[in-house]
């Protein structure tokens, strides 16, 4: 019932656009744009159309569209070729809307989430006519782009993922979006025009815009070899120029300042160490694929500190110029003591440190006793490896599913099926940390998928992290979910989305120093677990629903934690067992009984101000506080 109201709720959402949207047919002979390549359609006698395509780089191409018996006016993807290959960008079966809008005509092409992944305008100019415009409009500022004009993937293909990001996020930005994410705050906070609304619903986005929305999306979780365009690599960061374009916003000083180092933004952004600037002789260590700290680095506990910065494969060219090497650490050491500084609790025994930069490597480096850690300014979209099937399907510690079920010992990666799409369940793993340097993400684009989902782990943590939903709307899914296992723990997070945390059939669970806010459905869900733990967190701006039930899970205690802001209609506590509370402060109505809310000290201050924000922590809580003391 709940999923049905948000449902409804979302409908409406949509529904703010107000555009005039009319389903046609193709008309025989008509041309369509895609941003490189003209293609003309011819109509079959059974209405199917077969789309020619012409360009000046690419040569011809072809491809088919058949009409959709369900929806009339529409069409499904379809190849002219027996190898069923396509020119443009899409899947066989993928369904294919004709849609006109404020006075745009163009193809939509929309994967089974209904997400748009490529578009066609119709036009009425010749080959050379639409290369020239689109040259034209490429010189104007990118925003009167997205605003303007349906995207192609060839203009997105000149920008990093980092730059699309942003891009993205701008188009709701100007339309005074709050957003969620920590270093989009940041960012647009610092934009003159920047003005938000105050909630999301009032954000209205054209449709052109909102299916550019969805283009860039889908750009950013291909993978790098997928993707056209001279961008084909994504360590580079948001400080990264774009091939020959104006900046997607206005580019931090440092970029303008220093262009000429743009080459070397195919290298993760770390803070590189004085030493080692002063010493490049001795980074050529720091290069090797990996494995055990060399003696050096053991007598010398000081230096290692030097070998734990992120890194991808070294090109040659770094390798002949050996002062450039500075931001070219080892991927995979042993666990540096310095890690500790950000937990109470200690590394596990004999654990492995391996840095990664991209999706591929975060995937790939997930394993029992292994601290995984994410590159300062990296935000994962897990959603391009996660819908491919062929990375899962008959692969040693990996595996497909529709529901991923209990059982075995082995550690399991799965891609598990979602209601639009697939998320990502680790299963069986043990003492694994997936730990953030400064300002990392962990995001998933599906709105009913669950960023992370734990299945019978032990010992795991996330730290320093923030984990949501990408930008772009009320998220459906929970952020973190924990079924079965015990001992497992969440350190200095930021989690947003549907339900901040669903936690069923656990034992042992801390959490600490995090922030859950803005999730649209409730803070938490506590099911048959026992001895649950949080620490200084902060609860704010949730809504709706119950925000936090705890059904059949005693032993559930809440210390220095504060509750503000959240949705004034509903209880904060739903509990069929005793909650004990310590040195809590609760700015909330209270709505229903206290009864199973104990407060053994009687240190707990509680308020009925509906939206009391207190003053910041003197000890900040949430990613990166470490550094904000």
């Amino acid at each position: 019932m709940k999923r049905l109201l948000f449902g409804l709720s979302l409908v409406l959402l949509q529904a703010i656009c107000c555009l005039t949207i009319k389903a046609m047919g193709i008309e025989n002979g008509s041309k369509w744009w895609d941003g490189i390549r003209l293609y003309t359609a011819q109509i079959d006698e059974v209405g199917d159309v077969r789309m020619i395509g012409e360009s000046e780089e690419w040569g011809g191409d072809s491809f088919k569209l058949k009409k959709d018996k369900l929806r009339p006016g529409n069409y499904l993807l379809a190849s002219d070729n027996s190898s069923g290959k396509l020119p443009i960008r899409g899947k066989v079966g993928f369904r294919v809307d004709h849609i006109q809008s404020n006075g745009t005509t163009f193809l939509a092409v929309r994967k089974s989430s209904a997400d748009c992944v490529y578009t066609l305008t119709q036009t009425s100019d010749d080959l050379a006519t639409c290369v020239s415009q689109q040259k034209a409009a490429e010189e104007r500022e990118t925003y009167w782009l997205m605003q303007n004009r349906l995207l192609s993937i060839t203009f997105l293909g000149k920008f990093s993922k980092a730059q699309l990001r942003l891009m993205r996020n701008e188009i709701l930005a100007r339309r005074g979006w709050v957003f969620q994410s920590k270093d989009l705050k940041e960012y647009f906070g610092s934009q003159s025009w920047y003005h938000p609304l105050g909630n999301n619903y009032s954000t209205k986005i054209s449709l052109l815009e909102q299916t550019n929305v969805q283009l860039i999306t889908n750009e950013e979780i291909l993978s790098d070899k997928d993707r056209v365009g001279p961008v084909k690599t994504d360590v580079a960061q948001a400080t990264t120029k774009p091939v020959q374009q104006k900046p997607v916003v206005d580019v931090p000083k440092k970029v303008e300042e220093e262009p000429k180092k743009v080459e070397e933004a195919t290298k993760p952004v770390v803070d590189v160490p004085k030493k080692v600037e002063e010493e490049p002789k001795k980074v050529e260590e720091a290069t090797k694929p990996v494995v055990d700290v060399p003696k050096k680095a053991e007598e010398e506990p000081k230096k290692v500190e030097e070998a734990t910065k992120p890194v991808v494969e070294v090109p040659k060219k770094v390798e002949e110029e050996p002062k450039k090497v500075e931001e070219a650490p080892k991927q995979v050491v042993e666990v540096p003591k310095k890690a500790e500084q950000t937990s109470n609790r200690p590394e596990p025994v004999n654990s492995q440190l391996v840095f990664v930069a991209n999706e591929e490597q975060f995937l790939n480096a997930l394993g029992n006793n292994r601290v995984v850690e994410i590159s300062a300014n990296t935000h994962l979209n897990l959603s391009a490896f996660l819908e491919q099937e062929n990375l899962f399907s008959g692969i040693a510690g990996r595996e497909w599913a529709t529901a991923a079920m209990s059982g075995g010992s082995s550690p399991v990666v799965v891609s598990e099926k979602c209601d639009d799409g697939q998320q990502l369940t680790l299963k069986n793993f043990h003492n694994l940390i997936i730990r953030g340097q400064k300002n990392s993400s962990i995001e998933v684009s599906p709105r009913y998928a669950v960023c992370l989902n734990l299945i019978d782990c032990e010992n795991c943590r996330l730290e320093n992290l923030t984990i949501g939903h990408t930008e772009g709307g009320d998220s459906e899914g929970g952020v973190v979910g924990i079924r079965g296992g015990k001992g497992n723990s969440i350190v200095s997070c930021d989690l947003y989305g549907s339900y901040g945390l669903v936690v069923r059939e656990t034992n042992g669970l801390s959490v600490s120093r995090t922030n859950i806010h803005d999730c649209t459905y409730g803070i938490m869900e506590l099911w048959d677990s026992e001895d649950l733990e949080f620490d200084d967190c902060d609860f704010f701006h949730n809504r709706e629903f119950d925000l936090i039930s705890n059904m059949d899970s005693p032993n559930t205690t809440f210390r220095g934690c504060r509750f503000y802001d959240n949705w004034i209609d509903v209880p904060l506590f739903v509990s069929n067992l005793d909650i004990n509370l310590y040195n809590c402060e609760i700015y909330h109505p209270i709505i229903g009984s206290k009864q199973k809310l104990l407060e053994p000290n009687k240190d707990c201050k509680w308020s009925n101000e509906e939206h009391y924000v207190p003053e910041p922590r003197q000890n900040p809580i949430g990613p990166d506080a470490n550094s904000l003391k």
